[in-house]
């Protein structure tokens, strides 16, 4: 096995390792828009294309008139023979979010995940980027459910957008945010208001553009939700690709085909919604300060995404500003009426709001 001794001879031949993949084998190429910038996907090998392919299936366009601004190219050691180096540093020179600590060179990002074992790398001076793993059929349930997330985070801050850790559900072309960490009840929510016919950008990630009023877009067509909560989203249970492991994965639905007509690719953020569950007590809404809310979206953002930080933060809190924030009590009748709430806030009405 080659061992690459520093960071930059890594990187050179990490891309090396893919470029000879990409010579062994005919990719299938795929173009989409991504938050508005364009992106072209290159799979090596079916088993990954059908596991990865279906949450950005929802992004694809016909062509990229101006050609892709970056491209990923998705390839793994076991359908292709070729091995990827091996970094000749110690496992404490990752954090604990995978980033390569020794790869600090500006427009160069890598992260490391045990689980597969995966690799992302971007590389911005060439416009590239890469996601490998060891074998296509050990590519975890949650990368299928948002491929390639830690590269769309770095691309998308490289062009003045924010990827956060949100769901965004609306109707319209208006939408609101559902901010919050793992377990707050933001993705059984979410997916309760895809049921209820609300318009659906995500469950989990989505991308934030500054403006006037910011508009949030969709990265990924999946939802998850915890096995015991399939109950709480009967209309979806159909979806669920993985109904053989919940005893140790979330349920995950592809949404792409089966809710087309549901689904938005960007909308404009009316407000921003902070789920907490309060099981004594009637769902309802309750005026939130921007302050918490932006806390609610950055620290857990910051805690999913390599590499994220302070900077974060402040471009988090930036945006949350310009728009009301609000915390969603979710009682025993969330499921019926979180979604008229949440309809009524992306419509603009905030009347009555503190007594939901």
């Amino acid at each position: 096995m080659i061992v690459a001794t520093t960071p930059a001879s890594f990187v050179a031949q990490a891309i090396g390792a893919c470029d000879r993949a990409l010579a062994r084998f005919e990719p299938s190429v795929y173009d989409c828009q991504v938050a508005g910038t364009a992106v072209r996907l290159r799979f090596v090998g079916d088993t990954l294309r059908r596991a990865l392919l279906p949450a950005l299936s929802h992004l694809r366009v016909s062509a990229l008139p101006s050609g892709p601004e970056l491209t990923i190219d998705f390839w793994d050691s076991a359908t292709t023979g070729v091995s990827m180096p091996a970094p000749g540093w110690p496992v404490e020179a990752y954090a604990q979010r995978g980033e390569m600590r020794s790869i600090d060179t500006e427009g160069v990002r890598a992260a490391f995940s045990v689980d597969g074992p995966m690799l992302d790398l971007w590389d911005s001076a060439s416009g590239r980027a890469f996601f490998w793993a060891t074998d296509a059929t050990r590519v975890p349930y949650y990368e299928r459910g948002a491929p390639c997330r830690r590269i769309l985070s770095w691309w998308l801050e490289h062009n003045g957008r924010q990827m956060i850790h949100a769901g965004a559900v609306g109707t319209g072309d208006r939408c609101v945010l559902l901010a919050g960490p793992g377990g707050s009840g933001k993705s059984n929510t979410a997916l309760s208001c895809l049921s209820a016919g609300l318009t659906y950008l995500a469950d989990d990630y989505c991308a934030l553009e500054p403006g006037a009023v910011p508009v949030a877009h969709s990265l990924f067509a999946t939802g998850k939700v915890a096995g015991r909560d399939l109950a709480r989203v009967p209309a979806l249970a159909a979806l669920v690709v993985n109904a053989d492991r919940l005893e140790s994965e979330k349920a995950l639905f592809l949404l792409a085909d089966s809710r087309a007509d549901s689904l938005r690719t960007s909308a404009t953020v009316q407000a921003v919604v902070v789920p907490v569950v309060r099981p004594d007590g009637p769902t309802g809404l309750e005026p939130m300060s921007a302050a918490d809310a932006a806390r609610a979206i950055a620290i857990s953002t910051i805690a999913q995404l390599p590499y994220a930080g302070a900077a974060t933060f402040h471009r988090v809190a930036a945006l949350v500003r310009q728009r009301p924030s609000f915390r969603l009590r979710l009682g025993p009748d969330a499921l019926d009426r979180a979604p008229i709430l949440l309809r009524r806030l992306a419509d603009g009405d905030h009347r009555d709001v503190s007594r939901g």
